[in-house]
């Protein structure tokens, strides 16, 4: 393979000929020279535009592979003052009770008030979790010497949970369950 460098004369440019004892592959290789006046493909000026597509290319396969990755939002949390009505006897008590959720943990109490009975005094919740949206937890008090505990369970959807609570029968009966509904104190 033989190559020759020649200028072209009247013409801007340079002529590379590839020759070759196998004409038709030297047709493949035979560049040639431009002609004045046709446009020129300047590298120069395609460099830049190719660098900037480059960078927008990498940012949006970044963005892309951040918003999958991107943990999903926290449900809301059950810490706050919660208000419910609960059904006493034969009459209706407005209960209160501040739950707090930190570190995966739910603590908190029912607060105290005055009673049928006299004083009831704040009580520590127990069996405490929160979990998939959905709270749980016991509350255990003692009356003239009895322990009587209630379960609570309910959806958390915003600033409401929604649910039931079961507590002993009287005199050792089966449990009875209610609705449950309790509201955020804002």
């Amino acid at each position: 393979m033989k190559f020759a460098w020649k200028k072209a004369s009247g013409r801007t440019g340079v002529k590379i000929d590839v020759r070759s004892t196998a004409p038709a592959k030297a047709q493949l290789f035979q560049a040639r020279a431009v002609k004045p006046g046709a446009p020129q493909n300047n590298p120069m000026k395609s460099y830049p535009k190719f660098i900037a597509a480059l960078i927008a290319a990498c940012c949006f396969t970044v963005a892309a592979f951040a918003a999958e990755t991107a943990p999903a939002a926290p449900a809301a949390s059950p810490s706050g003052d919660w208000k419910w009505t609960q059904q006493g006897g034969n009459q209706s008590m407005e209960m209160t009770a501040h739950l707090e959720y930190k570190d995966g943990k739910l603590t908190g109490a029912v607060i105290g008030m005055q009673g049928p009975q006299g004083q009831i005094p704040d009580v520590a919740i127990a069996d405490a979790s929160f979990k998939d949206g959905v709270v749980s937890f016991t509350v255990t008090r003692e009356f003239n010497g009895n322990k009587r505990t209630s379960k609570y369970e309910g959806k958390l959807e915003g600033d409401t949970i929604k649910g039931s609570r079961e507590r002993p029968g009287r005199d050792g009966g089966a449990p009875q369950k209610s609705d449950w509904v309790a509201t955020r104190k804002k």
